[in-house]
């Protein structure tokens, strides 16, 4: 009996194991991020260049909003993907082809491990259902945020300068020959009634 006793208080007092220490967190570096955000880029720039709306709406958030160059407000990848559409499929396509130039102006800003500013230039080339082609100089921004360890664009604008772009010199250009033409057909119609009130007179 005692040396039972004498066991188990000799067992009590064997030190007890300390629990594992939890594994150590790794945090990337702020060069890792961007790299990160480098691959969302490139990804979402080959999709653009491949023309598939689907690979394009993988690389942003469910719940996107994006602003268009044409001033449209879109919430939400199907929203995204039915602007797409309207714009380049079927009789009423406004765009037969495009391309973007895509740059930044610095490295994106990083708020904290899972947001993202970025911003920059873009040379935006279009060619219209008409047959005409626009090369028109944009800025745009985006906010980018990390999702499930997936960097994804949460927003995006884009806009072109209001008062210098190739749309308005174009138009600039034909508004002199509109103007003359609307001279002609005012003055024409003009002479019209005066005859049509003058032939009444008499």
């Amino acid at each position: 009996m005692i040396a039972l006793l004498l066991g188990s208080f000799a067992a009590a007092q064997e030190p007890v194991a300390p629990p594992p220490a939890p594994p150590e967190v790794v945090r990337e570096t702020p060069e890792q991020v961007h790299d990160a955000l480098r691959a969302l880029r490139a990804e979402l720039l080959a999709a653009v260049q491949a023309r598939d709306v689907d690979r394009m709406l993988g690389s942003l958030h469910p719940d996107v909003v994006f602003t268009t160059p044409n001033g449209v407000g879109l919430r939400g990848r199907e929203a995204v993907k039915g602007y797409i559409g309207k714009m380049l499929d079927g009789p009423s396509a406004i765009v037969t082809d495009f391309a973007f130039d895509v740059r930044s102006d610095e490295l994106s800003l990083l708020y904290d491990d899972d947001t993202a500013i970025a911003w920059g230039p873009s040379t935006d080339r279009f060619v219209l259902a008409t047959g005409q082609t626009y090369v028109v100089e944009s800025r745009w921004s985006a906010t980018l945020v990390r999702v499930d360890g997936k960097w994804l664009v949460a927003s995006a604008h884009s806009s072109a300068n209001l008062f210098d772009n190739a749309v308005l010199t174009e138009a600039a250009r034909w508004l002199p020959r509109v103007g003359l033409g609307a001279a002609a057909g005012g003055l024409a119609f003009g002479l019209a009634v005066g005859f049509l009130l003058g032939r009444r007179r008499k």
